[in-house]
């Protein structure tokens, strides 16, 4: 588990790998804690590791978004 605090932004980041996502002790301990945070009106946001291949699910990602932005070029006609 790793947690970056921004004091500036107040804004609390909490990873978690995939197996600790998965302990219901660690989420247990973690809900008193994320509690304080909002009190003091942070953002508390939980990153959890996936399963996926890294790689492909990112690659699927920018191939997804190039195409939705060349039919958006397309559509605008920047692109004959």
């Amino acid at each position: 588990m790793e947690v970056n605090l921004d004091q500036e932004n107040k804004i609390v980041e909490i990873w978690l790998t995939h197996s600790e996502s998965q302990d219901e002790e660690l989420r247990q301990i973690l809900k008193p804690q994320i509690a304080e945070y909002h009190q003091k009106k942070f953002l508390v946001v939980v990153y959890e590791s996936g399963k996926a291949d890294l790689f492909e699910t990112t690659r699927d990602l920018l191939q997804h978004n190039l195409h939705l932005s060349a039919s958006k070029a397309a559509k605008e006609g920047i692109i004959a």
